[in-house]
């Protein structure tokens, strides 16, 4: 494995100021502050160092930091394979099209297909479609993301269809209630409808290429999968929840996090490098063996490939360690 040690995914918020505030933003804005520059540069050094194969600079709203572009061109002289900026495309416009072209990605977030009322963020769907084109005529690759949410349920196939006309890959993640999505209760799916859900979208899966879920439970309706997995008792992880295994977030106020939904830091960068953390710190080596995990989930035959969400266990039971609430397995 090299110089990696199983890190894959580093997203850098390099600031929490947004042009919009999103009902189900999971970020904590009371203190708006933007990472320093040179620790920017110190972080993209350390990720190439250690081989990561994407580095996502997010916010916030990126776009909104005047030194973006170069750490987008200073990551990829460094040779990070996939340099990603997750922006809302409000602040897209032809005159800075060279400058994103140093991006390999750019993600541009959307909560429900065009002709539904948004719940979430002001309607700029129209604008959206604007942007989504803007960038793949200038042939930069784009990849939409959408939060899981019960109103989203009815719409569902209407955002698939939307992401094949558009042909670009969608992906979805279901709402944790953290940030300001702690006082969306009425949105978060039961655990029968995230079933229903997650089966709906591997059913799509089958014959749109273009949609992506990284949702550990989605294992358990995947009938594919299944068949290549035995059922097993180890804890060694085969799949499922990455966060702390081979992905870390780094706030714009230096502290890490194992997921931007798990509000809960392990260390600080001003304190400790970033490289130390990965390899020493003590959490993350607790995370890497699923024995540590407790709770229903500890009981499961699945877990080496499932491990559930480790954002869902915090906010329901209070620790990184227990089981995920919203799995319907008995």
């Amino acid at each position: 494995m090299g110089k990696n040690s199983g890190l894959q995914i580093v997203e850098l918020e390099v600031t929490n100021r947004c042009n919009l505030n999103c009902k189900h933003c999971y970020l904590d804005r009371k203190k708006l502050v933007d990472l320093q520059k040179e620790k920017v540069f110190e972080l993209i050094d350390e990720v190439a160092k250690l081989e990561v194969h994407r580095l996502v600079f997010t916010g916030g709203e990126p776009l909104l930091v005047q030194e973006i572009f170069e750490y987008a061109k200073y990551s990829k002289k460094k040779n990070i394979p996939q340099v990603v900026l997750m922006t809302n495309g409000i602040f897209i416009e032809k005159k800075n099209l060279e400058h994103i072209k140093n991006f390999d990605l750019v993600q541009l977030s959307i909560d429900v297909p065009p002709g539904i009322k948004p719940h979430f963020r002001k309607d700029y769907l129209e604008d959206l479609e604007k942007k989504i084109d803007l960038l793949k005529e200038n042939g930069i690759k784009v990849h939409l993301q959408t939060t899981i949410h019960k109103s989203l349920l009815p719409h569902l196939e209407g955002l698939f269809d939307f992401a094949k006309e558009k042909n670009v890959t969608l992906g979805l993640n279901r709402l944790i209630l953290v940030g300001n999505a702690k006082d969306l209760e009425k949105e978060k799916l039961s655990p029968l409808e995230l079933k229903e859900c997650l089966t709906k979208i591997v059913k799509f899966q089958k014959n749109n290429k273009l949609i992506r879920c990284s949702d550990p439970l989605l294992f358990l309706v995947d009938e594919k999968r299944m068949e290549k997995f035995t059922k097993s008792k180890q804890k060694s992880i085969m799949g499922g929840c990455i966060a702390g295994i081979s992905t870390l977030y780094v706030k714009s106020n230096g502290e890490i996090l194992i997921c931007p939904f798990v509000n809960y830091p392990i260390a600080n960068i001003f304190k400790k490098s970033f490289t130390e953390i990965w390899e020493k710190n003590k959490i993350l080596g607790k995370l890497r063996d699923r024995s540590n995990i407790e709770g229903k989930c500890s009981k499961c035959e699945y877990l080496a490939y499932c491990g559930g969400c480790r954002g869902a266990s915090l906010r329901e039971e209070g620790t990184l360690f227990g089981s995920d609430s919203n799995c319907w397995l008995k």
